[in-house]
């Protein structure tokens, strides 16, 4: 269960950012927080001792620093990928919801370039580092087998990405498009979820993914629930869907 009091919106995007960082070298390297810092810093860049950009390029060159994706982390270093998760997870939700979330990041507007835990502190409160430090824990010991996948996408994109307004997924891991999930809620997916998923699968029109299966992982209840993505737009579609012939699927229904 979550820890009370905890911000599970943004515990459920670092621990995305956790969790890539122990798959890939260059999982960081261009993300929605990246986006998000570019988009604060041309809507209040002068309002700011630091540009959001520089705050994020120095997140993401801690976490190369410290490389979990080939060494166990000490305690310490552990803390530290976590306030890294915190700044770039802030981050995303401005690049995801704009104004609306502006006011979580108004410790950016006297951050002067001061050790990142300072300005983890001011972003996140501390109930949600502890949720956030137990949910990552066990999302990289049930995951971290991924990084061995032949085929590994993090935080991909698709060919019909900016026609849905800059849609991108979670994981896609040989062939399977993984989405993780950190709600608390007993049902691990629900109908709007596999339409979501559906709808991944079929932004993929070049089929540049080989996406064949969908599956969404419920983090906090560390268990996975997958389908052929055929079976996934039969179901969805009341019935049989057209298949391409490459493969990609697209269902009848609207």
């Amino acid at each position: 269960m979550p820890v009370a009091g905890a911000d599970r919106g943004l515990v459920g995007a670092a621990v995305g950012y956790v969790l890539s960082a122990h798959l890939r070298a260059d999982a960081l390297e261009r993300t929605p927080a990246t986006a998000g810092a570019e988009f604060l810093a041309s809507v209040l860049g002068r309002e700011l001792q630091t540009s959001p950009v520089v705050v994020e390029r120095a997140a993401v060159s801690l976490v190369g620093e410290l490389a979990p994706h080939r060494r166990a982390l000490t305690d310490k270093e552990w803390g530290r990928l976590l306030e890294c998760a915190v700044v770039l997870a802030r981050l995303e939700q401005f690049y995801r919801a704009g104004p609306a979330v502006a006011h979580h990041l108004r410790p950016l507007a006297q951050f002067e370039g001061e050790d990142l835990l300072v300005l983890t502190r001011a972003l996140a409160s501390t109930e949600s580092i502890e949720d956030l430090d137990t949910l990552a824990r066990a999302t990289v010991e049930d995951h971290a087998g991924l990084a061995a996948s032949e085929r590994l996408w993090v935080g991909p994109s698709f060919a019909q990405s900016d026609a849905l307004g800059g849609a991108d997924a979670d994981l896609i891991c040989d062939g399977t498009l993984i989405d993780l999930r950190s709600t608390a809620s007993p049902a691990i997916v629900g109908r709007r979820e596999a339409w979501q998923l559906l709808g991944y699968a079929l932004a993929d029109t070049d089929d540049a993914d080989a996406i064949r299966q969908a599956s969404v992982a419920a983090l906090r209840r560390r268990q996975a629930m997958a389908w052929p993505v055929q079976e996934l737009a039969d179901a969805l579609a009341v019935g049989p869907s057209v298949q391409s012939p490459t493969g990609a699927n697209s269902s009848r229904c609207a």
